[in-house]
């Protein structure tokens, strides 16, 4: 059976955001959007305290995702943002009207601090808390496809079949952080294909955590998502020195916005304890092992289950 190659990494992690996504240089102003007519004070009907449903749409038509939506046969988008009384920000895209069984996408965020452990740090005073948007849940499904490609099989946990839209989210994510004053924004995956999703545009905060994710790429290049979410499942994912099963254990990853969590990033101390990490580890997927626990998994349970 042949795996298909998910992407390559390096073991380089010095490079500002906006040097790899050239969306990140763009201010949001620059789009001519009207933003300073809504108050910032204001949360009803706002994302972010800021952005309203005809700034988001100018923003999806900005970023290609309406033109993405339209080919995959969803042309009369409707969008509803809601702050609720937990302070969670919703943002929502149906198609046609507002109703369950038409949503697109469903994206929910807050705004909080994060604290940064010391061990991460090279001087004892550095600053370790972080204004952050936190990345509550975010899906994107398709209601009228409910079948699976056959190179894009059911992934766990996955309930329907998405749309093809991250590197969409993520240009728009770029955009948004030039119009909020944050120090970035934070996701904590609960699946390891989803970390890895991630990671296209994310890093760990732990960079030992995140010189493993990119060792574990490395090694299995040759495999699908769906196989090394499966081997991460399963306890497939076998590290060759030690024989010990690689343990996925959700964590923070960050997309930095701010000046000082892009040279945290950039910092040799990050730096050095990646790449020790990275060229430190190698990995090998058990991929019978993986096919049998699979097998034994999907008898008793659904795969939305998991």
């Amino acid at each position: 059976m042949k795996k298909e190659p998910i992407h390559k990494h390096g073991d380089s992690t010095g490079r500002r955001m906006d040097e790899v996504n050239p969306e990140r240089s763009l201010h949001i102003d620059d789009l001519g959007l009207g933003m300073g007519n809504f108050p910032l004070t204001d949360k009803t009907g706002l994302l972010l305290r800021r952005f309203s449903p005809r700034d988001m749409d100018g923003l999806l038509r900005h970023t290609g995702l309406t033109e993405h939506l339209k080919h995959s046969g969803y042309s009369d988008l409707v969008m509803e943002i809601h702050v609720d009384e937990s302070s969670i920000n919703h943002f929502r895209v149906y198609n046609g009207n507002i109703d369950p069984h038409t949503l697109l996408i469903d994206l929910q965020l807050s705004e909080g601090k994060f604290m940064g452990e010391r061990r991460f740090f090279e001087k004892d005073d550095e600053l370790r808390i972080f204004d952050m948007v936190i990345i509550e849940w975010i899906s994107a499904m398709n209601p009228v496809s409910p079948d699976y490609e056959p190179g894009k099989p059911q992934l766990p946990g996955q309930a329907m079949p998405g749309l093809g839209i991250l590197s969409y989210m993520f240009k728009l994510l770029y955009v948004v952080s030039s119009g909020i004053f944050k120090d970035g924004f934070m996701n904590v995956a609960d699946h390891m294909h989803a970390s890895i999703m991630y990671s296209k545009g994310f890093k760990f905060f732990d960079p030992e955590k995140e010189g493993s994710l990119r060792a574990i790429l490395r090694d299995l290049n040759h495999y699908t998502l769906s196989d090394i979410s499966w081997g991460s499942l399963t306890g497939s994912i076998i590290e060759k020195k030690s024989r010990l099963a690689h343990t996925f254990t959700p964590s923070q990853q960050i997309f930095p916005i701010s000046e000082r969590l892009i040279h945290y990033f950039s910092s040799k101390k990050y730096r050095d304890d990646y790449n020790r990490v990275y060229k430190g580890l190698s990995f090998f997927l058990d991929y019978e092992g993986m096919m049998a626990k699979k097998k034994e998994i999907l008898r008793t349970r659904g795969i939305e289950d998991l």
